[in-house]
């Protein structure tokens, strides 16, 4: 096992564009670190520098104290399981496993035993005599992961080893994932654009985009105590409302209605931006109530509004619900260079909110939503940085900080 370090990673190709901009990032010694974010933002390619399969433009890498900028790959001493499977069809998946092993002329009995103790760990014990082509998708994912773990590298280097699977086999996988990477705590670096997989599996997170590190902590720090606007839209499912609003005294002003501002939003409010300056508020789908089966509250400040229920989806256990909202008052963060309105801001169609079962919302009917003035998140327009975040949550993130 090994710490992995990023000192000021920079990656840079021929053509001018730049991958990774300046990456300072530490995985500890065993950690499992997840690199999330959207397709583009360069997190396969430092995932790729880590194993040698991209040359480092400017900056260091260093794998367990060491400066590995210019170490071979097959010196570096991890192993990297790649999105598609990549298992030699002619192969029984005993062989497959051993492959990397007989190239290093290891003994045969030290082969094999490593072959069964990875089969083991993986349940792949009955299939070890099978080739590839009469396993399923998770089977092969999982000889894939064999072939890695029998290495016994000092960090494992996963690069969305999970995308070609179907959802069920998906939800097996992670678990699967997950109770491994703790029984061998051997470092790694997971890498995946979904934010399901990025908040169930790692210890920490990594959010980029564009090549930029955008936030680094805990699952649960990052969804409650966002940097920005961008990674508090892309964590979370479904994504975080945001809406236009102006500052006016003590309240915030909404197209749709009017909330007052507690003591701490005001505090961090003066000391961000001046007053009557407008505001982005943030407002996650499952902090939305419907009135008609959670009555608003008397005794703190609300945001409340009428509206008509375009779509209803119902999960069983929830529904979400999408409606509509005046022009240009919803607001959504992308990572594409068009489609903004004048203000450098894209628009968005819909608010969405997560409702309890017993919702009588209707598509084309009537609901009254609301939501508790104190679990708005609210962001700087010009910076986008998150000024306020919901009190419990701030707190959770600064004594976990």
């Amino acid at each position: 096992m090994a710490e992995i370090q990023f000192d000021g990673v920079v990656k840079r190709y021929p053509t001018g564009n730049v991958a990774v901009q300046g990456l300072d990032l530490t995985v500890a010694d065993g950690e499992f670190m997840i690199l999330v974010g959207p397709s583009g933002c360069g997190k396969s390619t430092a995932l790729r520098m880590v194993a040698g399969l991209e040359s480092i433009t400017d900056g260091a890498l260093n794998i367990g104290g060491v400066r590995v900028n210019d170490v071979e790959p097959a010196r570096r001493d991890v192993a990297m399981v790649f999105q598609s499977y990549a298992l030699y069809p002619h192969l029984t998946v005993r062989e497959n496993i051993a492959f990397s092993l007989r190239v290093a002329k290891l003994k045969k009995k030290e082969i094999a035993a490593r072959v069964d103790e990875a089969a083991r760990l993986l349940d792949l014990t009955e299939y070890l005599d099978r080739r590839p082509a009469a396993l399923s998708g998770g089977q092969r994912q999982r000889v894939a992961m064999g072939r890695a773990i029998v290495r016994r590298p000092r960090a494992f280097l996963m690069d969305e080893p999970l995308s070609n699977l179907d959802a069920k086999l998906r939800v097996q996988m992670r678990t699967g994932i997950s109770l491994l990477q703790r029984r061998l705590e051997t470092t790694t670096i997971f890498v995946t654009h979904d934010q399901t997989e990025a908040m169930t599996l790692g210890d920490r997170l990594a959010v980029m985009r564009r090549g930029v590190l955008q936030q680094v902590g805990t699952p649960s720090e990052v969804y409650n105590n966002p940097a920005n606007m961008f990674v508090a839209g892309f964590i979370g499912s479904p994504a975080m409302n945001f809406l236009r609003a102006t500052r006016a005294g003590d309240a915030l002003e909404l197209p749709f209605g009017t909330v007052a501002l507690s003591d701490e939003q005001r505090r961090r409010l003066d000391a961000a931006a001046p007053t009557g300056r407008d505001v982005v508020v943030g407002v996650r789908p499952e902090d939305l109530h419907d009135a008609a089966v959670d009555p608003e509250p008397a005794d703190r400040p609300v945001l409340a509004l009428d509206t008509t229920i375009d779509l209803v989806e119902s999960l069983g256990s929830e529904i979400c619900v999408f409606f509509s909202l005046g022009a240009e008052t919803v607001l959504r963060v992308d990572d594409e260079d068009t489609g903004e309105d004048e203000t450098g801001r894209l628009v968005a169609e819909r608010v969405t909110a997560r409702l309890a079962p017993q919702s009588p919302a209707r598509e084309g009917g009537r609901s009254r939503l609301w939501v508790d003035g104190a679990r708005l998140y609210l962001f700087d327009p010009g910076s986008e940085a998150c000024v306020s975040a919901p009190p419990s949550q701030r707190r959770e993130a600064e004594v976990a900080a």
